[in-house]
């Protein structure tokens, strides 16, 4: 019996060809069936391996099923922090744009220091940061940011530790909007101090 010259390719290119019609019906399908529920394309999402980019679909909110896709919010206010080399420093919040806290922040460290060699240490939008310092080992560290000052300030003492200072304390801690935010600990026994937003 001669033997037959078979492919062994040819089952396995089949495969593939269904498995790229399933998924090609399935993103239709998908499309078709967002749009038929009120959704619409707002914009181009990741490309996949063919080049081809992926839709971001923004359905009806009242639509129990969906959620609308919603861009992440600008910057409300804008704090900055400067520092010398001499470590004195200078806090600025409530600022319309990074730009504006970033001069008035150095403006304020260079009227205080007298080596007037401010630089900005950390610019920040709509969250906290706490600066920690170590005096004998001339070092500074920034904490944050973070959603809470007490967060900065655990965080900015770590940073400072690990760097070597010896004598690491909290210099200062702030909110871009000028809140002191605070979480509370729900394991720590309850004191009378109240929780949440405190003006400074």
């Amino acid at each position: 019996m001669p033997l037959r010259r078979t492919s062994l390719f040819l089952p396995a290119t089949r495969c593939i060809k269904s498995i790229l019609l399933i998924a090609l019906l399935t993103v239709f399908a998908g499309g078709a069936y967002a749009h038929a529920q009120g959704c619409s394309v707002v914009g181009a999402g990741a490309t996949n391996a063919a080049g081809n980019s992926i839709p971001i679909w923004s359905c009806n909110p009242e639509d129990e099923g969906h959620r609308a896709y919603v861009p992440p919010p600008l910057p409300d206010v804008w704090g900055a922090l400067a520092i010398s080399t001499s470590l004195q420093w200078a806090t600025v919040w409530n600022y319309k744009s990074e730009a504006a806290a970033r001069a008035a922040a150095l403006q304020r460290c260079k009227s205080i220091s007298s080596v007037k060699d401010c630089k900005i240490a950390v610019a920040i939008a709509d969250v906290c940061v706490s600066l920690a310092l170590s005096k004998p080992q001339r070092l500074y560290a920034i904490g944050g940011p973070t959603g809470a000052v007490n967060f900065a300030d655990m965080n900015a003492n770590l940073r400072c530790q690990r760097a070597g200072g010896r004598a690491c304390t909290i210099a200062t801690s702030f909110c871009a909007d000028g809140i002191r935010h605070i979480v509370r600990d729900p394991d720590a026994p309850s004191t009378p101090t109240p929780s949440g937003r405190t003006r400074r």
